[in-house]
């Protein structure tokens, strides 16, 4: 990725980024380059899903010192292991997509972020319909942290 995509300007109508944050060095550049890519009709759209690391239970009933919390933190915080894995920018890639976006040119842009399970959803979970939609996608308890659909803004189309 560090020599940009290689395809053509404005060949897709749809760009999909899926939990890929540990691959790339520069996602400015990236997103960049993702925006020269898409179909430049006013129609063209971009998703990226990210993931934001940190355990944590909606009743606080997760311990700061339970071993899930600090396995999180030596792999996913600033430390030399996440460094070396490349894990330790996870939550600032996460927390910074939306402004990468809209920086790139990206107009319309919609911050959706999501949490799920570590495991199956509690027995007793009620999901708002709105809310069954993003369910099935998410792959544990981590805040999932997308931007989607990210449109070309009008002034570039064609």
């Amino acid at each position: 990725m560090s020599q940009g995509l290689p395809y053509h300007e404005a060949v897709f109508d749809f760009v999909n980024s899926r939990f890929i944050a540990g691959g790339i060095t520069d996602w400015f550049a990236l997103i960049r380059d993702i925006y020269r890519v898409v179909v430049a009709s006013g129609n063209g759209w971009i998703q990226i899903t990210e993931l934001r690391p940190w355990l944590y239970c909606d009743d606080n009933s997760l311990p700061p010192n339970a071993p899930s919390v600090a396995w999180t933190h030596l792999l996913f915080g600033q430390t030399e292991l996440g460094r070396r894995l490349g894990t330790s920018r996870f939550d600032e890639i996460a927390t910074s997509l939306k402004g990468w976006v809209q920086a790139a040119g990206f107009t319309d842009v919609t911050e959706y972020i999501d949490k799920a399970p570590v495991g199956a959803w509690h027995t007793g979970t009620v999901l708002r319909p709105e809310e069954t939609e993003h369910r099935s996608s998410t792959l544990s308890d981590w805040e999932v942290h997308g931007v989607r659909l990210g449109r070309i803004p009008r002034s570039v189309e064609a």
